[in-house]
């Protein structure tokens, strides 16, 4: 029994108290926004009571008795200029968690303020001057009309004021028993009922136009924290592509550019230069360069590295490819580039080089790596040779139309076979001719 009543009465969701949530945060929007709307019509309305009052004075200053009209003017117009002061303490002391205290207060004032005017039903209505009787029931017809337009943004306060400005002067009206008060009543009634049904439709359009405010505004606010998260989405996104291409471009082991970064990086940017020298020297660019310096290719490959693999593991191997990279980057400069061409062979892109500067990292590459000593254990290290080949873009002794990145790097490794040749542990240069290379050991 207790198992059906349970599963007859399921748990409120977690959904269900956000959409709870969030419909009495939308009501307390459309609340404030109505009360606000009220207070801000109030400042226009009383101005109108004030008006209205000074021309009932001066209509009746020698209709009826003066006294009773300088007290009926001077009670409204000081009670409206009171209420000023709830337009002030509204706009500094406001806070909405005491919005269902200012409405009780608020409908207080209007319910004071509709009873204060509609007295004129009882103190200015003289039988004897109809006419007059008949401005002042214009008059309260015109503040109804009034109180619809500032008031509908709250019913409660509409209602409260406009039923005793227009019944008090319509009961003083229908006991005058004048044969024309039956149907003035009759049309005063059906006019305040048309008035009232304004309105009414008035508030409900406001009220549905907050709600679309508000759902709109919440929709802004929400496509706004979708367009920032979409945009840190993207911004991680790019990061993240940007990562995945560097790591597209580096050796996975040794951390320095892969054959990849050459071909589709270096292999542009030389070939760009390549097409740059071709138009100087043939006279079609204006721009001098540098003539004598370009672009330096080394090719690098360690001597005998099979042997350490056999001898001491590929995991040994590994170890020793990582140290051979770091000490091959801290042979060259910062903008220079070291990479791993495959297995034990490592290019080395020289930029903005001369022929001499680059023979002579060549030289002090092949030294530095003769002299140093490579961890394949925690407790065993070992030395090391290696052979090397370069080469240096522009030729000047010949000039090859048709060379390319391609060409060059067969050139270099041209000159790094003839390393190997003599004995491996040597560092060659190659000097291009057109239809042969001399290879000059240094």
């Amino acid at each position: 029994m207790n198992g059906q009543v349970e599963s007859c009465c399921p748990p409120i969701t977690s959904t269900l108290v956000k959409n709870i949530s969030e419909d009495t945060d939308r009501d307390q929007y459309v609340e404030l926004n109505r009360f606000d709307k009220l207070i801000a019509s109030l400042a226009i309305s009383m101005s109108a009571t004030i008006i209205n009052c000074i021309i009932i004075g001066v209509v009746l200053w020698n209709v009826i008795s003066r006294r009773i009209v300088l007290i009926w003017c001077s009670a409204n117009i000081a009670y409206a200029l009171s209420r000023y002061i709830i337009i002030y303490y509204y706009r500094i002391r406001f806070n909405k968690a005491h919005l269902a205290a200012w409405k009780i207060g608020t409908l207080i004032s209007f319910a004071l303020a509709g009873i204060l005017f509609g007295s004129s039903g009882i103190f200015l209505m003289d039988p004897s001057q109809f006419e007059y009787v008949i401005f002042m029931y214009f008059i309260a017809g015109g503040m109804i009309v009034g109180s619809a337009g500032s008031y509908h943004n709250y019913l409660p306060i509409y209602f409260v004021y406009s039923t005793p400005v227009f019944m008090i002067p319509t009961v003083g009206l229908y006991m005058m028993n004048k044969s024309v008060v039956s149907p003035m009543v009759v049309l005063g009634i059906v006019f305040y009922t048309l008035v009232s049904v304004m309105a009414i439709r008035l508030s409900r359009d406001l009220r549905d136009s907050l709600y679309l405010r508000y759902d709109n505004d919440q929709l802004v606010r929400s496509l706004e924290k979708e367009k920032v998260q979409t945009e840190r989405l993207n911004a991680e996104l790019v990061e993240k592509n940007l990562e995945l291409n560097e790591l597209s471009l580096s050796d996975p082991l040794t951390s320095v550019k892969n054959r990849r970064y050459l071909f589709e990086i270096i292999m542009p940017e030389i070939e760009a230069f390549i097409r740059n020298f071709r138009r100087q020297i043939n006279g079609r660019n204006s721009r001098q360069l540098d003539v004598r310096k370009g672009y330096g290719i080394i090719m690098v490959d360690i001597d005998h590295f099979k042997q350490v693999n056999d001898q001491y593991g590929h995991d040994a191997g590994d170890m020793v490819l990582i140290q051979f990279a770091n000490k091959l980057k801290e042979s060259v400069r910062s903008d220079d580039v070291v990479s791993r061409f495959g297995g034990e062979e490592f290019v080395l892109i020289l930029k903005n080089i001369d022929e001499t500067n680059a023979a002579d990292i060549a030289k002090k590459l092949h030294g530095y790596i003769q002299t140093s000593t490579f961890a394949v254990t925690e407790n065993r290290t070992l030395g090391l040779t290696c052979s090397i080949g370069f080469v240096l873009y522009p030729f000047y002794e010949y000039d090859d139309p048709d060379i390319t990145f391609d060409k060059l790097i067969t050139i270099a490794d041209g000159a790094l076979y003839h390393a190997k040749a003599q004995g491996r542990n040597a560092s060659v240069k190659a000097v291009y001719r057109g239809q042969h290379t001399d290879h000059i050991l240094l």
